[in-house]
């Protein structure tokens, strides 16, 4: 069973899911599922259309943001912003370790300017994320989507 690792009140992080996390998932009371992997990255990670199906059968929404790692874009973040805003409840978002998800939910918290450089990443490192190495990145969007 794999950990659901909070970054805030609204965003989660995790590994791959399969279909019993998804289960303990809307389980737990999240509401949507965001996956950051690209079908095919793993020769043994289930498709986008099959973890859809699965958080469907549970009532979960479903969202595929696919990442390769180091070509994040602003589409990437502005996607991420409008599913949080959107979703009225937990998000969990997956990747194959979880790295992506946190850096993703650091980028939108940043863009935002909901929380300064210093909290994201100490949110971040609670969770078991050490975002050091893209702090500067955090910093460059600061702002970039303040409404």
């Amino acid at each position: 069973m794999i950990e659901f690792k909070s970054l805030d009140e609204s965003f989660f992080a995790a590994s791959q899911i399969d279909a019993q996390d998804i289960a303990r998932a809307a389980a737990e009371g999240f509401e949507a599922v965001v996956s950051f992997r690209p079908d095919g990255e793993d020769s043994d990670q289930p498709d986008a259309d099959l973890v859809a199906s699965w958080a469907a059968d549970q009532g979960l929404g479903f969202h595929c943001l696919p990442l390769v790692p180091g070509q994040m874009t602003q589409d990437h973040i502005l996607g991420l912003k409008n599913i949080i805003d959107n979703v009225e409840g937990q998000v969990l978002g997956f990747c194959r370790s979880g790295m992506r998800a946190a850096i993703m939910w650091a980028l939108v918290r940043s863009a935002e300017a909901k929380m300064d450089e210093e909290n994201i990443l100490i949110s971040s490192q609670k969770a078991g994320y050490d975002l050091t190495n893209v702090a500067a990145l955090v910093s460059d969007v600061r702002g970039s989507l303040q409404s």
